[in-house]
């Protein structure tokens, strides 16, 4: 899900030791079906948003041939299940629906294996699904007629709608059990006279503690509880764009062996806080149509301004997207999950594997707090100095900020570095710059090696010099270096 503002743009645009153990490994094969598995194992790709043309409100685009090359990997994966958090579609069209259902139908006849296994969709609603019909009138300037409308719009026939397209009944919340293991469906309803995304405090589950008080998922075993928002202050931090109210976390803080799935952001599965251990665990699952441009700063968000300052003090904004598409591939095992994460659809791994251990004492080794305290801060080598150069954009004085990669210390990645700008009047402006590929694989060529930014300098103002310091994702800094 983006911002309204961005709508129109967006809009048109594992391991080799797979379960046996509990070690770590960064290398996946390409091909799964070799890969020793799980008890279970799904597949989960989030945000694909289908979209029919604002054209003709008819033809689709490449995001129906990219969920369906994801389908095909999962398939290939032999998955006894596969899990979309939320916007299936970009206006809540029948039409894209009956598209994304084409391709899954296409790889999985019947909801079958090639070998003739089911394979459960765990499917729900985003506000994509839910409200979309209302981003650029769509539904009034393709469908005037009210009845034709209310076929051709999910939300205005939810029940009858739902079961015309994916063939079963609809419910707010509704469970699904895989191979003895329980997913949870919270689908998106907000209320039907109005946009309700906003993207902080989303209230759209209503009646999730009911829900939860009166269903019981085994102790024994993990569930999978699927949502469209992040839960309130868990994956991704405080600062999390298109999380809910708090709904979730208060309903789900009862059960440690809960772990949530959840879209709605965009951000990349490579940022190490997209998952996130406390009461229960909680998980984002990017994106595989268009990943975000923004991300919160470095940290938990525990330590940034208060959000009437405004988000321009706790993001970082991109050029380019970040990350990738990118999905997961999860595998539920006697004493672990191990969680690939997986880039475009080719099945090569973004990162390293996420291992979480099950069983009791429970582990939470995706702590924030923890993996904060372990993190080592990134460092310039030794010697290394910024370099500044003025030059001109269309009539607009620049200053070219360039300095070397912060790599001295292994295994300490910077996401993004610090700019402090000094001018001859004495005054000082600071700025959050994200590192050069931080959310993509270090030895990705599309990842540039030397940080180099061009800053719009205000009418007279004149830089007399430049610090710069590293953060790694958590928050640790290195120390400054200067023009």
């Amino acid at each position: 899900m983006k911002r309204a503002m961005d709508r129109r743009a967006f809009l048109g645009g594992c391991a080799a030791f797979g379960c046996l153990g509990f070690g770590r490994a960064f290398a996946a094969p390409r091909d799964f079906g070799t890969r020793p598995r799980g008890r279970l194992r799904f597949g989960v790709v989030s945000d694909p948003h289908v979209t029919v043309s604002l054209k003709d409100g008819v033809t689709t685009d490449w995001r129906v041939r990219a969920v369906g090359r994801w389908f095909e990997r999962f398939r290939d994966a032999g998955v006894d299940a596969v899990v979309i958090p939320g916007d299936l579609a970009s206006f809540a069209s029948m039409r894209e629906l009956r598209a994304l259902m084409d391709e899954w139908r296409r790889v999985f006849p019947d909801d079958r294996l090639p070998n003739g296994e089911k394979v459960e969709r765990v499917f729900i609603l985003g506000n994509h699904d839910w409200e979309g019909w209302r981003y650029d009138d769509f539904a009034t300037r393709f469908f005037p007629d009210p009845d034709v409308r209310k076929r051709e719009i999910l939300p205005l026939d939810l029940a009858n709608n739902w079961r015309a397209v994916f063939g079963e009944d609809f419910r707010p919340f509704n469970v699904k059990t895989v191979k003895g293991y329980d997913f949870v469906q919270a689908h998106w309803i907000g209320r039907p006279d109005r946009r309700d995304c906003r993207g902080f405090d989303e209230d759209c589950m209503r009646g999730i503690g009911e829900f939860y008080a009166n269903w019981r998922p085994d102790p024994r075993k993990p569930f999978f509880h699927v949502q469209h928002p992040a839960p309130k202050d868990t994956c991704n931090g405080r600062w999390t764009w298109g999380r809910d109210n708090g709904d979730s976390v208060r309903a789900l803080a009862q059960f440690p062996n809960a772990f949530v799935l959840c879209g709605h952001s965009h951000y990349p599965v490579t940022d190490e806080r997209s998952i996130w251990q406390g009461a229960f665990t909680a998980v984002n699952c990017g994106t595989c149509s268009v990943p975000t441009r923004e991300i919160p700063i470095a940290g938990d968000g525990s330590n940034a301004p208060t959000e009437s300052e405004g988000r321009a003090h706790v993001c970082v904004k991109a050029e380019r997207e970040l990350g990738y598409g990118s999905g997961l591939l999860i595998d539920v095992c006697a004493h672990e999950i191990r969680i690939t994460r997986l880039r475009d659809w080719t099945a090569v791994p973004a990162a390293e594997d996420w291992v979480v251990p099950l069983g009791a004492p429970r582990d939470t080794p995706y702590a924030f707090a923890r993996r904060a305290k372990a993190a080592r801060a990134p460092e310039f080598p030794q010697g290394a100095k910024v370099a500044l150069a003025r030059t001109e954009d269309g009539g607009r004085q620049m200053l070219k900020v360039s300095f070397p990669k912060a790599d001295a210390v292994p295994d300490a990645r910077a996401m993004e570095y610090e700019l402090v700008l000094t001018a001859s009047d004495g005054g000082e402006r600071r700025l959050r710059l994200l590192a050069p590929g931080a959310f993509k694989m270090a030895d990705d060529p599309a990842a540039p090696a030397e940080p180099s930014y061009e800053i719009a300098l205000k009418a007279g103002e004149r830089i007399v010099q430049a610090k710069v310091r590293p953060y790694e994702v958590f928050g640790s800094c290195g120390r400054f270096i200067a023009s």
